[in-house]
């Protein structure tokens, strides 16, 4: 489209009537310059792209996920994330189970010999890689 000087005190149509139907022309060139389906498609093709990139984004932002970490006294921490900000915490102790504690020495009888079974025991966690 071309910028045309226009004199004082005359409109767009006045010029236009003035030099002919070239009012016509240029709406044709116009709508023809809209309704190409080169332009269409790619107008098109652009939208889809940013509606899927905007549905990929809701559901990043809508996953819900759900992380243990084991902590150095035994216990075991739960963060569930959604959309990458925490909404549950919690921690639970895990199964213990009594193992011989080497540190405490069994009972002795009266001839020096161990007394079975009377050795420490102490409570440890049982740790099952299938329930992490």
């Amino acid at each position: 489209m071309e910028v045309k000087p226009i004199t004082a005190g005359e409109t767009v149509l006045a010029r236009e009537a003035r030099q002919g139907s070239a009012g016509a022309e240029s709406f044709h060139a116009v709508m023809a310059e809209l309704t190409d389906t080169g332009t269409v498609r790619r107008e098109l093709q652009k939208r889809a792209e940013a509606r899927e990139e905007a549905r990929a984004q809701e559901l990043k932002d809508s996953a819900r996920t759900t992380t243990r970490r084991l902590m150095p006294d035994g216990t075991i921490m739960v963060t569930e994330l959604k959309g990458g900000k925490v909404q549950n915490r919690y921690r639970y102790s895990p199964e213990l189970i009594a193992v011989a504690d080497p540190a405490k020495s069994p009972a002795k009888n009266p001839d020096g010999t161990d007394v079975p079974g009377t050795g420490g025991t102490k409570l440890r966690p049982y740790f099952n890689i299938l329930s992490m």
